[in-house]
């Protein structure tokens, strides 16, 4: 027998984890949720074919342990009105979900508004998204940027170098995407950047060289030219490549060190 979710009301005030399974196009949140003082991760994952449409979003001021938020295969924005920002949530994973070329979690309200002190956004297999929005950028505390496996993706907008304090930017498979812009001589804090697969790049920006912070690359699937800068990325120590590739970033010796180099076979 099934059980109705919506209409329990017991409280779980200890419970400090709740996963949402499902299979449906449309999901109302239980309203236990709303007892649940204590929760810090909230993962909501619909199994169906198609993005399910999400109601029953609460208030945030009722969730002010909550930490991570993961949302799978919904249809974003989610339909809500009147809501509050989810202050203290650090971690927010969006998955397979259908979004707009605003990224909204509610209308009108971007990232920024509903989640003004994470630290990490993953956004993975996410149709519709063209461009990275401006929104994103102004995240100020954002110290992991993980955008991959979104096909559409194609540019990233020049703000990206608001992200200050950003140590790992992943951009694997985003196959459309075509160059990385100036402003990554912004990203001082930089140590990680994934271009896995980003086959339509095909030149790296000169500001890279700025980018003395940064110690390891995954270039494996990219064909990108290397920009006569590379040589100043003075904490370069890995290089992931192709086998076809690997002599030319062997080549590469900064004024500090020269980095490891491993090729696909080497791993």
């Amino acid at each position: 027998e099934s059980i109705n979710f919506e209409r329990i009301d017991v409280p779980f005030p200890h419970a400090e984890v709740l996963i949402l399974c499902f299979s449906s196009n449309f999901y109302c949140l239980p309203r236990f949720v709303n007892w649940m003082a204590n929760l810090k991760v909230l993962i909501i994952a619909n199994h169906s074919m198609a993005a399910a449409v999400l109601s029953g979003l609460l208030p945030s001021g009722s969730l002010k342990s909550l930490r991570t938020v993961r949302l799978e295969k919904i249809l974003l924005p989610i339909p809500c009105t009147l809501m509050e920002p989810f202050k203290g949530v650090q971690k927010l994973s969006m998955i397979l979900c259908k979004v707009n070329e605003a990224l909204e979690i509610c209308p009108g309200s971007d990232i920024q508004i509903m989640f003004p002190d994470i630290t990490e956004l993953e956004v993975d297999y996410c149709d519709g998204l063209e461009k990275l929005p401006t929104a994103v950028c102004n995240i100020v505390n954002l110290q992991e940027l993980s955008i991959t496996n979104c096909p559409d993706l194609c540019e990233l907008p020049e703000e990206i170098g608001r992200l200050s304090k950003l140590e790992v930017l992943r951009l694997s498979a985003c196959t459309s995407l075509e160059s990385l812009p100036d402003s990554f001589s912004k990203l001082r804090k930089l140590r990680f950047l994934d271009l896995f697969c980003c086959s339509h790049v095909k030149d790296l920006p000169n500001s890279i060289g700025k980018l003395h912070s940064l110690e390891k690359i995954d270039f494996r699937g990219c064909s990108a030219n290397l920009p006569d800068t590379v040589i100043n990325l003075e904490g370069l120590r890995d290089v992931i490549c192709d086998e076809d590739v690997k002599t030319l970033w062997e080549s590469v010796k900064t004024k500090s060190r020269r980095p490891r180099v491993h090729g696909c076979k080497d791993l």
